[in-house]
């Protein structure tokens, strides 16, 4: 690659960037991984570049630790000493301001809402702070920790993150390990989010997908696991990803005669479908189909 007169720098998130005229690239390395900026630029980049510090180690050492699951130290997120950003359900450029926000306004163990009954309303979505905040706005991030919800059975995350306008990628933690299950009434959980991209964990044989899903025209991945017949409204997200359709066909644990099931998908989405897919859903009696 050459800068033609300008130069090259990385195209991933980093503290420390480079510049040269001309880039090499290595085996399969992708010229994605690098773009091309002018002199002023060069020197807004190193400017930005200059106002980086080292966060506290002993931050670093905490936001590792709750990063780790199982086996995994790396499991959900890291602090990256490769490029000075903290990564978190596939965000990866964390400053360290926004990362100790994050870490304020997720539960660290204290078991959110394994039940919003009796009034209780979720400290992230648009009606009520965080008991470590003292406004609403404080506390849409766009990511957090994984919700820790200990038991087998999620009895209720309804309206857990609804109108949270900034909140991009979420992930959960189970029982069962990395997800939500068993039959957790989901209704409105992701009413209005309009910046959700990912829901990075498994939703296991929900009870009520009554607009959990509302506005969410962001939305490219959620995973399913269903053991009876369903119905669940997508028509909201334009972008939803075929691997979300395939996963959910995959692991749908269909039982022979079962009744129809029907996936409610976006214009858009519905006019992609391979015909593979829409073969396999039908061997399980699975129909796709527009609001």
């Amino acid at each position: 690659m050459r800068g033609g007169g300008n130069f090259i720098t990385e195209n991933t998130p980093t503290n420390f960037h480079t510049f040269s005229s001309r880039r090499m690239l290595g085996a399969g390395e992708s010229a994605e991984l690098w773009r091309e900026v002018t002199a002023k630029e060069r020197e807004t980049i190193e400017a930005a570049d200059a106002k980086w510090k080292q966060p506290p180690q002993s931050f670093i050492d905490q936001w590792n630790g709750e990063c780790a699951f199982g086996s995994s130290k790396k499991y959900f997120g890291q602090y990256n000493e490769a490029t000075g950003y903290f990564e978190l359900n596939g965000i990866k450029n964390i400053g360290y301001a926004e990362a100790l926000k994050i870490w304020a306004c997720s539960e660290h163990g204290l078991y959110a809402f394994p039940s919003l009954s009796g009034g209780q309303k979720s400290p992230f979505g648009g009606e009520q702070a965080h008991i470590y905040t003292t406004a609403v706005a404080y506390c849409w991030c766009r990511t957090y920790f994984p919700l820790k919800l200990p038991n087998y059975s999620v009895g209720n995350v309804a309206f857990a993150f609804s109108g949270n306008l900034k909140v991009e990628t979420v992930a959960f933690v189970g029982g069962y390990g990395d997800g939500i299950g068993n039959y957790p009434s989901m209704q409105s959980t992701f009413h209005g989010c309009t910046a959700l991209r990912e829901i990075r964990s498994c939703i296991a044989t929900p009870m009520n997908l009554t607009n959990t899903f509302y506005d969410c025209k962001s939305l490219e991945l959620v995973k399913f696991y269903f053991v009876q017949p369903f119905t669940v409204d997508l028509h909201w997200s334009p972008k939803l990803s075929e691997e979300s359709l395939r996963y959910l066909v995959k692991e749908y644990s269909y039982k022979q005669d079962a009744a129809q099931s029907t996936v409610i998908l976006h214009q858009d989405v519905f006019d992609r479908l391979p015909d593979d897919l829409v073969e396999q859903a039908a061997a399980k009696n699975i129909i796709f189909t527009t609001a």
